[in-house]
């Protein structure tokens, strides 16, 4: 009975120290960060296969004629009245803007976890890739930073409309949760420094699904001064692709490249070069 009594101490114990741990990847917040937006959009509501509710808004090209949309995949915190300025300026240039919150982001319900937003990446791409794929001389970018990266490959990977996409682009991200997590909490989280494996699943991470999108063109950036998702991550990531790929080394911190102006006009002078698939 004593020792029954220990393992289920020791079970609890260990069940606590993996939320712990796994709480390292996602911080939402429900704050409504925004500030005067001069642009107008829609909001949009997305049933995701995770049975939640994803707000999201989309903002429509300011030229008469869009070149195409631009899907884009956030970080792991705070939620999209943040982060929809980090593209912003892409409607100027010529395309329809669309991002959305994982759930327990926002206005999104739920709770954010690994199923849940594996699910919800696959569910808003299964949305918004059907309702452009006919409109001719239309293309259809999907992108993502940081987190949302890894998010959006497997996403990408698992959608319904793969083949509707013209080019996949993520900058700061990395191919393996379990790499990222013990590259910052080996020492810090006890099941990580004692069995990282056992403690971090690997299951959703991008490196398991990069065979399904290798047909799909991928730009990729990574900040060489980052220090939240380190430059080596990045291109291991990278040596992994099997895709048509090209690859930008800037020099900025984490996710910070795409505020200044020169990397911005780089990115839409590349954007005229993608060829449409669908």
């Amino acid at each position: 009975m004593l020792l029954l009594k220990k393992n289920s101490v020791m079970f609890l114990m260990i069940i606590i120290l993996l939320a712990a741990c796994n709480s390292i990847f996602y911080y939402p917040s429900r704050t409504d960060y925004k500030r005067k937006i001069t642009q107008p959009y829609e909001e949009i509501t997305i049933l995701s296969k995770s049975g939640n509710k994803l707000n999201g808004w989309y903002f429509k090209s300011q030229q008469k004629k869009s070149k195409g949309l631009f899907v884009f995949f956030h970080g792991n915190a705070r939620n999209i009245t943040v982060h929809w300025r980090s593209f912003s300026w892409i409607t100027e240039a010529g395309y329809d803007y669309f991002l959305f919150d994982y759930s327990g982001y926002g206005k999104s319900t739920g709770v954010a976890g690994a199923r849940n937003i594996y699910y919800d990446g696959i569910s808003a791409l299964d949305y918004i890739i059907p309702l452009h794929k006919d409109i001719p001389d239309y293309k259809i970018i999907i992108s993502a930073m940081s987190l949302g990266g890894a998010v959006m490959l497997t996403s990408a990977a698992e959608c319904s409309y793969k083949d509707s996409i013209d080019l996949l682009f993520v900058d700061c991200t990395f191919p393996s949760y379990k790499k990222i997590a013990k590259y910052h909490y080996g020492n810090s989280c006890m099941p990580l420094k004692i069995l990282p494996p056992f403690f971090i699943s690997d299951r959703y991470a991008p490196e398991k699904h990069l065979d399904q999108i290798a047909d799909i063109p991928l730009l990729m950036s990574h900040c060489y001064e980052d220090e939240v998702i380190p430059y080596f991550l990045g291109e291991d990531l990278y040596s992994q692709l099997k895709n048509p790929k090209t690859f930008w080394k800037l020099s900025c911190k984490h996710t910070a490249g795409y505020w200044r102006k020169e990397n911005q006009t780089k990115l839409i002078d590349f954007l005229e070069t993608v060829k449409i698939r669908h």
